[in-house]
């Protein structure tokens, strides 16, 4: 007989309460709230079943269950977090309603901090779109305001610019007090962003009352930094990001505002690492082939001429007169300055032009919807390599199409005359509603005319027509003509173009005017207007984030450690690769060498972290795990990660690569172990720890 009846799920249990008239057992789940919101509409998680008798008998039952593992699977509808739907307001922040009549929306967030807001010149009305005007998504930092406007007669459009609420802040400069070098500030987070901001826009941007808990001691801002730099510089150095977001306020009393405040960044790497298999792609060069020897030419003529030779070191530093790589590893070139009379200046200058032409090391990774803001941290694996990478979010591109436009593919549903009855639609594709009709390549479409008036003058539109099916029967799309009224002027006639996602079954989206005078057509006016492809504006969001990534690597200064020249076991315990490599001393770094060899900065600040190490397994058959780890003086853990290697291989490679900001005279070293059961294991002289500085 059965006693208890309990389900498990995600690591509670709920007891199961059995109906006495129907014998069937019930409980209620509380569903998880999952962490991040994505487009995913349902989220599936295993319930097991644990059934107890009165012998003290347990059986278990899992959604693999041959009889009842078909309904221990539970369906949790999410909240929707996609679509996201832009709302506009006016310059006093009153809502005017949804943006619904726009081409399309880019924003940006991270580089140029911007947006473009196109809209055909029939949508577009003055009332609702002017000058100062703010559109958002509520909740979100996902808006801006309306500073520049653009027309396009040819195109028929008119196009809003502005700068997002983020590219605002980088719109303000912070100055230090008078007879004060630098501004210094002390105090929580939150109190210090309200002193900065102050009253620079208005009402517009508000700071969060409540204390961050992010206590800031005595940090000094660069000098004459914006406010967006500055804020986020100063946050960065305390593990700690700027929330951006807009706040609906109360209605009628026009309190909406963008909303400041610092939290603490959150890594979403352990909740959800993204993998091939996910959202997340990535890719990392290592670019080997680049100038390690500068000859610089500049002023003067012969013999006479101003020569200086610069040479690459193997830290990644640049010295003159001091030769490193050699024979087949020497790759040179010629950088000619004659305008250049200063030698230091010629040394300068061509510091600046070598390093822009060495061997470097790049990363680019970008992540489609999901609900992350920048400065939080997120993480992925390529299987192929066994690389893993930790990184911050650095910039956000949204992109939305129009629900109604035509897509730049094929034809472009192009029209032609063929008679003054008859106006043939070539192929190509249309969105009415958000839904997409064809006509294939290749393919038309005629559609009739029918006559006109001798002395009088008509519009007749071609519209794609979307009507959507009753009571679950089949939607409709076709091609209509709805045709004018003959008189002295002519006038566009009337159409339905009602909202599908309401209710409304019919919405008609107007594609060509035909202008009749007399018994001829006379024109054919084009009133759509063509909108991005999905490959147009995924192509857009990977340059814009590669443009984000290049930034970020193309500010670094670096170097190196390693053990380049010995071979050495790897046990169960811990050890230091140590540096058996060339020593660097620079205004960025400096390192020792030797088996306990470390690599110290010489400036706080945000740091490229990246560990590779060649591995041979002298015995075939073992198999386990090889562990890795980032310490900073000689105490704190500031990443890790654990690499598998299987039986039947000889060789493999360990790479980690983690983001993070270090005070100044951290010390910093790399360390390896493995379990017990991978045996005689041993580093092949191919392992490094490489730094390279962000900012």
């Amino acid at each position: 007989m059965v006693v208890s009846v309990e389900a498990v799920y995600e690591g509670g249990t709920y007891p199961l309460k059995k109906d006495s008239q129907t014998g069937a057992y019930t409980a209620k789940i509380e569903a998880i709230q999952k962490k991040l919101k994505t487009e995913e509409r349902y989220s599936y998680y295993p319930v097991m079943l644990r059934i107890t008798d009165d012998a003290g008998n347990v059986t278990v039952k899992t959604i693999s269950d041959a009889e009842i593992g078909q309904n221990l699977l539970l369906v949790v509808r999410e909240e929707q977090f996609f679509p996201l739907k832009f709302i506009v307001a006016n310059e006093k922040g009153e809502e005017l309603g949804y943006v619904k009549e726009a081409n399309y929306i880019d924003l940006e967030l991270g580089e140029n901090n911007d947006f473009e807001l196109e809209f055909s010149t029939d949508a577009w009305k003055e009332e609702a779109y002017n000058w100062g005007y703010r559109i958002f998504i509520p909740n979100t930092e996902y808006g801006g305001l309306l500073e520049e406007r653009k027309t396009s007669t040819s195109q028929n459009t008119v196009t809003w610019l502005g700068y997002t609420w983020r590219g605002l802040l980088n719109q303000k400069i912070i100055q230090p007090p008078s007879g004060e070098t630098h501004l210094v500030v002390s105090g929580d987070a939150n109190k210090i962003i309200k002193d900065i901001v102050g009253s620079r826009f208005g009402s517009l941007f508000v700071v969060e009352t409540e204390a961050s808990g992010i206590e800031i001691r005595n940090y000094q801002f660069d000098r004459y930094c914006t406010v967006l730099d500055g804020l986020e510089k100063m946050l960065t150095s305390k593990q700690a990001r700027l929330k951006i977001s807009y706040k609906q306020g109360t209605p009628g009393l026009l309190d909406s505002a963008v909303l400041l405040s610092a939290v603490p960044i959150t890594d979403w790497s352990e909740y959800l690492e993204y993998s091939q298999d996910g959202r997340l792609n990535f890719t990392t060069e290592d670019y080997r082939r680049g100038i390690n020897h500068l000859i610089c030419a500049g002023e003067g003529e012969g013999t006479e001429r101003q020569v200086l030779h610069l040479y690459v070191q193997g830290d990644g530093s640049i010295l003159q007169d001091k030769p490193y790589y050699s024979g087949l590893a020497e790759r040179e070139a010629l950088y000619s300055y004659t305008s250049v009379e200063d030698l230091e200046q010629l040394k300068k200058d061509g510091i600046k032009q070598l390093e822009s032409l060495k061997n470097y090391r790049g990363m680019e990774a970008h992540i489609n919807n999901v609900d992350v803001d920048i400065g939080d941290m997120v993480g992925g694996r390529d299987r192929v390599t066994g690389m893993s990478i930790q990184q911050p979010v650095v910039g956000k591109i949204l992109g939305m199409l129009a629900q109604d436009s035509v897509l730049n593919l094929g034809s472009k549903l192009k029209a032609t005359v063929i008679s003054n009855n008859k106006v043939r639609i070539a192929d190509g594709v249309v969105l009415v509603g958000g839904h997409a009709a064809r006509i294939v390549k290749g393919d038309y479409e005629d559609m009739t005319i029918n006559n006109g008036v001798s002395g009088q003058k008509r519009n007749d539109i071609i519209m794609a027509r979307f009507i959507a099916g009753v009571d679950g029967g089949a939607d409709s799309y076709k091609l209509v003509v709805i045709q004018g009224t003959s008189g002295i002027t002519a006038k566009d006639p009337v159409y339905t173009k009602g909202d599908l996602y309401n209710g409304d079954k019919q919405r008609d989206y107007p594609l060509w005017r035909v202008k009749i005078e007399n018994l001829s057509i006379v024109k054919v006016e084009q009133m759509f207007t063509v909108g991005k492809s999905t490959e147009e504006v995924m192509a857009e969001m990977l340059a814009a984030n590669a443009a984000l990534q290049k930034q970020i690597g193309a500010k670094g200064q670096e170097a190196s450690i390693g053990g380049y020249t010995r071979e050495w076991l790897l046990t169960d315990e811990y050890q230091a690769i140590g540096n058996y490599a060339q020593t660097v001393n620079n205004e960025y770094f400096e390192s020792t060498s030797g088996p306990d060899g470390y690599l110290k900065v010489k400036q706080s600040g945000v740091y490229l972290i990246s560990l590779q190490a060649n591995l041979r397994k002298k015995t075939q058959d073992s198999s386990g795990n090889v562990w890795s780890k980032i310490v900073v003086n000689d105490a704190g853990n500031i990443g890790g990660d654990v690499h598998y290697m299987p039986a039947g291989t000889y060789y493999d490679t360990v790479n980690y690569v983690t983001y993070n900001y270090l005070n100044a005279g951290a010390k910093l070293k790399a360390h390896l172990s493995v379990n017990a059961e991978l045996q005689d294991v041993w580093a092949q002289g191919g392992e490094y720890l490489n730094v390279v500085k962000l900012s």
